[in-house]
Protein backbone atom coordinates (compact mmCIF):
# COMPACT_ATOMS: atom_id res chain seq x y z
CA UNK A 1 0.00 0.00 0.00
CA UNK A 2 1.38 3.38 -1.03
CA UNK A 3 1.95 5.81 1.82
CA UNK A 4 1.36 8.96 -0.22
CA UNK A 5 -1.03 10.19 -2.90
CA UNK A 6 1.03 11.04 -5.94
CA UNK A 7 -0.18 14.06 -7.92
CA UNK A 8 1.37 15.07 -11.24
CA UNK A 9 0.91 18.66 -12.46
CA UNK A 10 1.60 19.48 -16.13
CA UNK A 11 1.99 22.98 -17.59
CA UNK A 12 3.81 24.24 -20.72
CA UNK A 13 6.17 26.87 -19.30
CA UNK A 14 7.27 27.87 -15.83
CA UNK A 15 7.96 31.59 -16.19
CA UNK A 16 7.96 34.64 -13.90
CA UNK A 17 5.64 36.51 -16.27
CA UNK A 18 3.07 33.70 -16.43
CA UNK A 19 -0.04 33.69 -14.25
CA UNK A 20 -0.34 29.90 -14.42
CA UNK A 21 3.22 29.61 -13.10
CA UNK A 22 2.35 31.92 -10.21
CA UNK A 23 -0.67 29.74 -9.44
CA UNK A 24 1.48 26.61 -9.45
CA UNK A 25 4.11 28.24 -7.23
CA UNK A 26 1.41 28.94 -4.65
CA UNK A 27 0.23 25.33 -4.76
CA UNK A 28 3.72 23.83 -4.62
CA UNK A 29 4.70 25.94 -1.63
CA UNK A 30 1.52 25.10 0.26
CA UNK A 31 1.85 21.36 -0.44
CA UNK A 32 5.28 21.36 1.23
CA UNK A 33 3.56 20.67 4.54
CA UNK A 34 1.05 18.17 3.17
CA UNK A 35 2.59 14.88 4.34
CA UNK A 36 -0.04 12.74 2.62
CA UNK A 37 0.87 14.00 -0.87
CA UNK A 38 3.86 13.62 -3.18
CA UNK A 39 3.89 16.33 -5.84
CA UNK A 40 5.32 15.85 -9.34
CA UNK A 41 5.61 18.38 -12.15
CA UNK A 42 6.21 18.17 -15.90
CA UNK A 43 6.91 21.30 -17.91
CA UNK A 44 8.66 22.50 -21.04
CA UNK A 45 11.09 24.72 -19.11
CA UNK A 46 11.13 28.43 -18.32
CA UNK A 47 13.05 31.15 -16.49
CA UNK A 48 11.55 30.09 -13.14
CA UNK A 49 12.76 26.48 -13.17
CA UNK A 50 15.41 27.00 -10.49
CA UNK A 51 12.66 27.91 -8.04
CA UNK A 52 11.38 24.32 -8.09
CA UNK A 53 14.32 23.22 -5.94
CA UNK A 54 12.74 25.17 -3.07
CA UNK A 55 9.58 23.05 -3.15
CA UNK A 56 11.02 19.56 -2.77
CA UNK A 57 9.00 18.22 -5.68
CA UNK A 58 9.94 15.80 -8.42
CA UNK A 59 9.96 17.39 -11.85
CA UNK A 60 10.95 16.59 -15.40
CA UNK A 61 11.38 18.59 -18.60
CA UNK A 62 9.44 17.09 -21.51
CA UNK A 63 9.25 19.23 -24.67
CA UNK A 64 5.88 20.47 -25.85
CA UNK A 65 4.50 23.87 -26.75
CA UNK A 66 1.31 25.87 -27.13
CA UNK A 67 -1.21 25.89 -29.95
CA UNK A 68 -1.09 23.81 -33.12
CA UNK A 69 2.69 23.33 -32.80
CA UNK A 70 1.91 20.62 -30.27
CA UNK A 71 0.91 18.16 -32.98
CA UNK A 72 4.63 17.85 -33.77
CA UNK A 73 5.21 16.76 -30.16
CA UNK A 74 2.18 14.48 -29.84
CA UNK A 75 3.77 11.05 -30.24
CA UNK A 76 6.98 11.73 -28.28
CA UNK A 77 5.15 13.58 -25.50
CA UNK A 78 2.58 10.81 -25.18
CA UNK A 79 5.26 8.12 -24.93
CA UNK A 80 7.41 10.00 -22.40
CA UNK A 81 4.40 10.96 -20.32
CA UNK A 82 3.08 7.40 -20.25
CA UNK A 83 6.47 6.17 -19.10
CA UNK A 84 6.70 8.80 -16.36
CA UNK A 85 3.22 7.97 -15.05
CA UNK A 86 3.99 4.27 -14.94
CA UNK A 87 7.43 4.56 -13.34
CA UNK A 88 6.21 6.95 -10.64
CA UNK A 89 2.85 5.27 -9.99
CA UNK A 90 0.87 8.50 -10.34
CA UNK A 91 -2.59 8.60 -8.76
CA UNK A 92 -3.90 11.96 -10.00
CA UNK A 93 -2.90 14.00 -13.05
CA UNK A 94 -3.69 17.70 -12.77
CA UNK A 95 -3.25 19.52 -16.09
CA UNK A 96 -3.06 23.25 -16.73
CA UNK A 97 -3.18 23.39 -20.53
CA UNK A 98 -5.33 21.82 -23.23
CA UNK A 99 -2.60 19.83 -24.97
CA UNK A 100 -1.48 17.74 -21.98
CA UNK A 101 -5.14 17.51 -20.93
CA UNK A 102 -5.97 15.94 -24.28
CA UNK A 103 -3.00 13.53 -24.13
CA UNK A 104 -3.84 12.54 -20.56
CA UNK A 105 -7.47 11.87 -21.52
CA UNK A 106 -6.35 9.49 -24.29
CA UNK A 107 -4.09 7.64 -21.88
CA UNK A 108 -6.52 7.48 -18.96
CA UNK A 109 -8.72 4.91 -20.69
CA UNK A 110 -5.99 2.34 -20.16
CA UNK A 111 -4.76 3.52 -16.74
CA UNK A 112 -6.08 3.78 -13.21
CA UNK A 113 -5.14 7.36 -12.45
CA UNK A 114 -7.70 10.16 -12.04
CA UNK A 115 -7.76 13.34 -14.10
CA UNK A 116 -8.43 16.97 -13.24
CA UNK A 117 -7.72 20.18 -15.13
CA UNK A 118 -7.58 23.79 -14.01
CA UNK A 119 -8.71 25.98 -16.90
CA UNK A 120 -6.86 29.29 -16.66
CA UNK A 121 -7.99 30.98 -19.87
CA UNK A 122 -10.86 31.75 -22.23
CA UNK A 123 -10.22 29.33 -25.07
CA UNK A 124 -11.66 28.71 -28.52
CA UNK A 125 -11.44 25.91 -31.06
CA UNK A 126 -10.76 22.15 -30.83
CA UNK A 127 -14.16 21.71 -29.17
CA UNK A 128 -14.29 17.94 -29.67
CA UNK A 129 -10.83 17.28 -28.23
CA UNK A 130 -10.79 19.51 -25.16
CA UNK A 131 -11.75 19.25 -21.51
CA UNK A 132 -12.40 15.55 -21.07
CA UNK A 133 -11.04 15.40 -17.49
CA UNK A 134 -13.19 13.91 -14.76
CA UNK A 135 -13.16 17.22 -12.88
CA UNK A 136 -12.47 20.77 -14.06
CA UNK A 137 -11.61 23.85 -12.00
CA UNK A 138 -12.63 27.12 -13.65
CA UNK A 139 -10.74 30.17 -12.37
CA UNK A 140 -13.75 32.45 -12.92
CA UNK A 141 -17.40 32.33 -13.88
CA UNK A 142 -16.39 33.71 -17.28
CA UNK A 143 -14.25 30.58 -17.81
CA UNK A 144 -17.01 28.33 -16.48
CA UNK A 145 -19.60 29.81 -18.85
CA UNK A 146 -17.20 29.46 -21.79
CA UNK A 147 -16.68 25.77 -20.95
CA UNK A 148 -20.42 25.13 -20.78
CA UNK A 149 -21.47 27.13 -23.84
CA UNK A 150 -18.56 26.52 -26.22
CA UNK A 151 -17.33 23.08 -25.14
CA UNK A 152 -20.56 21.54 -23.83
CA UNK A 153 -18.89 20.60 -20.56
CA UNK A 154 -21.41 19.38 -18.00
CA UNK A 155 -21.86 21.91 -15.22
CA UNK A 156 -21.66 19.04 -12.70
CA UNK A 157 -18.02 18.46 -13.68
CA UNK A 158 -16.98 22.08 -13.05
CA UNK A 159 -15.86 23.63 -9.78
CA UNK A 160 -15.45 27.40 -9.90
CA UNK A 161 -12.63 28.62 -7.64
CA UNK A 162 -11.05 32.05 -7.86
CA UNK A 163 -7.25 32.05 -7.77
CA UNK A 164 -5.74 32.05 -4.28
CA UNK A 165 -3.76 35.05 -3.19
CA UNK A 166 -0.75 35.35 -0.90
CA UNK A 167 -1.81 38.22 1.33
CA UNK A 168 1.54 38.83 3.04
CA UNK A 169 3.33 41.40 0.89
CA UNK A 170 6.56 43.35 1.17
CA UNK A 171 5.33 46.85 0.41
CA UNK A 172 8.08 49.44 0.71
CA UNK A 173 8.14 53.22 0.80
CA UNK A 174 7.33 54.71 -2.61
CA UNK A 175 10.37 56.99 -2.60
CA UNK A 176 12.70 54.10 -1.77
CA UNK A 177 11.10 51.93 -4.46
CA UNK A 178 11.54 54.64 -7.08
CA UNK A 179 15.15 55.16 -6.09
CA UNK A 180 15.89 51.44 -6.45
CA UNK A 181 14.30 51.49 -9.91
CA UNK A 182 16.10 54.71 -10.87
CA UNK A 183 12.82 56.56 -11.30
CA UNK A 184 12.59 60.25 -10.44
CA UNK A 185 10.48 61.13 -7.41
CA UNK A 186 8.55 63.63 -9.56
CA UNK A 187 7.37 60.91 -11.95
CA UNK A 188 3.88 59.39 -11.92
CA UNK A 189 4.19 55.69 -12.74
CA UNK A 190 1.71 53.77 -14.87
CA UNK A 191 2.62 50.13 -14.36
CA UNK A 192 2.06 46.98 -16.43
CA UNK A 193 3.28 43.56 -15.36
CA UNK A 194 2.92 40.27 -17.23
CA UNK A 195 3.42 38.81 -20.67
CA UNK A 196 4.20 41.69 -23.02
CA UNK A 197 2.02 40.59 -25.89
CA UNK A 198 -1.04 41.54 -27.94
CA UNK A 199 -3.33 39.24 -25.95
CA UNK A 200 -2.59 41.45 -22.95
CA UNK A 201 -3.16 44.57 -25.06
CA UNK A 202 0.29 46.06 -24.54
CA UNK A 203 0.23 47.52 -28.06
CA UNK A 204 -3.00 49.33 -27.13
CA UNK A 205 -1.45 50.58 -23.90
CA UNK A 206 1.55 52.05 -25.71
CA UNK A 207 -0.77 53.86 -28.17
CA UNK A 208 -2.89 55.24 -25.33
CA UNK A 209 0.18 56.32 -23.38
CA UNK A 210 1.53 58.20 -26.40
CA UNK A 211 -1.63 60.33 -26.30
CA UNK A 212 -0.89 61.45 -22.74
CA UNK A 213 1.18 64.55 -23.41
CA UNK A 214 2.74 64.81 -19.99
CA UNK A 215 6.49 64.61 -19.33
CA UNK A 216 5.88 63.75 -15.67
CA UNK A 217 4.41 60.37 -16.66
CA UNK A 218 6.40 57.14 -16.93
CA UNK A 219 5.13 53.85 -18.30
CA UNK A 220 6.90 50.92 -16.63
CA UNK A 221 6.64 47.54 -18.37
CA UNK A 222 7.77 44.44 -16.49
CA UNK A 223 7.70 41.01 -18.14
CA UNK A 224 8.77 38.80 -20.99
CA UNK A 225 8.37 40.17 -24.52
CA UNK A 226 6.44 37.90 -26.90
CA UNK A 227 4.81 39.35 -30.02
CA UNK A 228 5.31 43.08 -29.40
CA UNK A 229 7.85 44.86 -31.57
CA UNK A 230 10.58 46.17 -29.27
CA UNK A 231 10.78 49.31 -31.39
CA UNK A 232 7.36 50.30 -29.99
CA UNK A 233 8.80 50.22 -26.50
CA UNK A 234 11.87 52.22 -27.50
CA UNK A 235 9.96 54.89 -29.45
CA UNK A 236 9.01 56.86 -26.33
CA UNK A 237 11.66 57.92 -23.82
CA UNK A 238 8.95 57.89 -21.14
CA UNK A 239 8.68 54.08 -21.39
CA UNK A 240 10.94 52.05 -19.11
CA UNK A 241 11.21 48.29 -19.70
CA UNK A 242 12.34 45.62 -17.22
CA UNK A 243 12.68 41.92 -17.98
CA UNK A 244 10.90 39.33 -15.80
CA UNK A 245 12.26 38.91 -12.30
CA UNK A 246 11.28 37.08 -9.12
CA UNK A 247 10.88 40.10 -6.84
CA UNK A 248 8.16 42.57 -7.89
CA UNK A 249 7.39 44.41 -4.63
CA UNK A 250 9.38 47.51 -5.53
CA UNK A 251 7.48 47.84 -8.82
CA UNK A 252 4.06 47.70 -7.18
CA UNK A 253 5.28 50.02 -4.43
CA UNK A 254 6.45 52.59 -6.98
CA UNK A 255 3.26 52.45 -9.07
CA UNK A 256 0.58 55.14 -9.13
CA UNK A 257 -1.74 53.14 -11.41
CA UNK A 258 -1.73 49.52 -12.54
CA UNK A 259 -3.14 48.94 -16.01
CA UNK A 260 -4.29 45.69 -17.61
CA UNK A 261 -5.62 46.34 -21.16
CA UNK A 262 -6.22 42.67 -22.11
CA UNK A 263 -8.16 41.63 -25.17
CA UNK A 264 -9.36 38.67 -23.11
CA UNK A 265 -8.43 37.60 -19.59
CA UNK A 266 -9.78 34.88 -17.33
CA UNK A 267 -8.89 36.09 -13.81
CA UNK A 268 -5.51 37.85 -13.67
CA UNK A 269 -3.23 37.76 -10.64
CA UNK A 270 -2.02 41.30 -11.38
CA UNK A 271 -5.53 42.61 -10.72
CA UNK A 272 -5.46 40.94 -7.30
CA UNK A 273 -1.95 42.13 -6.50
CA UNK A 274 -2.93 45.69 -7.36
CA UNK A 275 -5.52 45.36 -4.61
CA UNK A 276 -3.04 44.02 -2.07
CA UNK A 277 -0.66 46.92 -2.72
CA UNK A 278 -3.53 49.44 -2.84
CA UNK A 279 -2.60 50.53 -6.36
CA UNK A 280 -5.53 52.00 -8.34
CA UNK A 281 -6.51 49.56 -11.10
CA UNK A 282 -7.62 50.17 -14.70
CA UNK A 283 -8.64 47.19 -16.82
CA UNK A 284 -10.50 46.31 -19.99
CA UNK A 285 -14.14 45.27 -19.68
CA UNK A 286 -13.53 41.61 -20.53
CA UNK A 287 -14.15 38.22 -18.96
CA UNK A 288 -12.82 37.79 -15.41
CA UNK A 289 -11.77 41.45 -15.13
CA UNK A 290 -15.29 42.86 -15.46
CA UNK A 291 -16.56 39.94 -13.36
CA UNK A 292 -14.43 41.07 -10.41
CA UNK A 293 -14.08 44.84 -10.89
CA UNK A 294 -17.04 47.14 -10.27
CA UNK A 295 -16.48 50.25 -12.37
CA UNK A 296 -15.90 53.41 -10.34
CA UNK A 297 -16.03 51.45 -7.08
CA UNK A 298 -12.88 49.30 -6.91
CA UNK A 299 -11.31 50.12 -10.27
CA UNK A 300 -12.01 51.65 -13.64
CA UNK A 301 -13.03 49.68 -16.73
CA UNK A 302 -12.56 50.82 -20.30
CA UNK A 303 -14.07 49.45 -23.49
CA UNK A 304 -11.97 46.62 -24.90
CA UNK A 305 -9.53 47.74 -27.65
CA UNK A 306 -10.76 51.33 -27.40
CA UNK A 307 -7.56 53.38 -27.16
CA UNK A 308 -9.43 56.64 -26.72
CA UNK A 309 -11.47 55.29 -23.83
CA UNK A 310 -8.36 53.87 -22.19
CA UNK A 311 -6.64 57.25 -22.47
CA UNK A 312 -9.62 59.00 -20.89
CA UNK A 313 -9.78 56.55 -17.98
CA UNK A 314 -6.06 57.03 -17.29
CA UNK A 315 -6.48 60.82 -17.34
CA UNK A 316 -9.44 60.55 -15.00
CA UNK A 317 -7.47 58.62 -12.38
CA UNK A 318 -4.30 60.64 -12.76
CA UNK A 319 -6.20 63.84 -12.03
CA UNK A 320 -8.47 62.64 -9.24
CA UNK A 321 -6.70 61.71 -6.01
CA UNK A 322 -9.98 61.08 -4.17
CA UNK A 323 -11.09 58.53 -6.78
CA UNK A 324 -7.67 56.86 -6.72
CA UNK A 325 -7.83 56.42 -2.96
CA UNK A 326 -11.39 55.10 -3.07
CA UNK A 327 -10.92 52.44 -5.75
CA UNK A 328 -7.59 51.32 -4.27
CA UNK A 329 -9.03 50.87 -0.77
CA UNK A 330 -12.15 49.10 -2.04
CA UNK A 331 -10.13 46.70 -4.18
CA UNK A 332 -7.90 45.97 -1.20
CA UNK A 333 -10.95 45.03 0.87
CA UNK A 334 -12.38 42.84 -1.91
CA UNK A 335 -9.14 40.96 -2.61
CA UNK A 336 -8.66 40.19 1.08
CA UNK A 337 -11.91 38.21 1.04
CA UNK A 338 -10.45 35.70 -1.44
CA UNK A 339 -8.97 32.38 -0.34
CA UNK A 340 -5.44 32.38 0.94
CA UNK A 341 -3.24 29.45 -0.19
CA UNK A 342 -4.13 27.27 2.81
CA UNK A 343 -7.87 27.70 2.31
CA UNK A 344 -7.55 27.07 -1.42
CA UNK A 345 -5.40 23.95 -1.07
CA UNK A 346 -7.81 22.50 1.50
CA UNK A 347 -10.54 22.81 -1.12
CA UNK A 348 -8.24 21.23 -3.70
CA UNK A 349 -7.49 18.33 -1.36
CA UNK A 350 -11.23 17.72 -1.02
CA UNK A 351 -11.56 17.61 -4.80
CA UNK A 352 -8.67 15.14 -5.02
CA UNK A 353 -10.35 12.99 -2.36
CA UNK A 354 -13.61 12.98 -4.34
CA UNK A 355 -11.73 11.89 -7.45
CA UNK A 356 -9.98 9.02 -5.68
CA UNK A 357 -13.25 7.89 -4.12
CA UNK A 358 -14.98 7.92 -7.49
CA UNK A 359 -17.35 10.77 -6.62
CA UNK A 360 -17.13 12.84 -9.82
CA UNK A 361 -20.83 13.16 -10.54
Amino acid sequence: MKSKIKVLHISPFYDYSCGVSKYLSILFKEFLDAQEFEIHFITNGGDKIQELKNFNIKYDIIPFNKGLKNFFYLISFREKLSKYISENQIDIIHTHHRFPEYVVSTLSKKNKYKTISTVHSITRGLEFLSYKSSKIIAVSNAVKNNLIKRYRVSENKIVQLYNPIVKEINKIDKAIAKKELEIGLDKKVIFFIGRICKDKGVDLLIKAFSLLDDESLLLVLLGKIYDIDESLIKCDKRIKYFSSQPETSKFYSAADILILPSRFDSFPFTMLEAGLYKVPFVGSDVDGIKEFITHNEDGLLFQKENVSDLTQKLKLLLNNDELKMKVAENLYQKVNKLDDPKEYVNKLKSIYSELLNGNTH
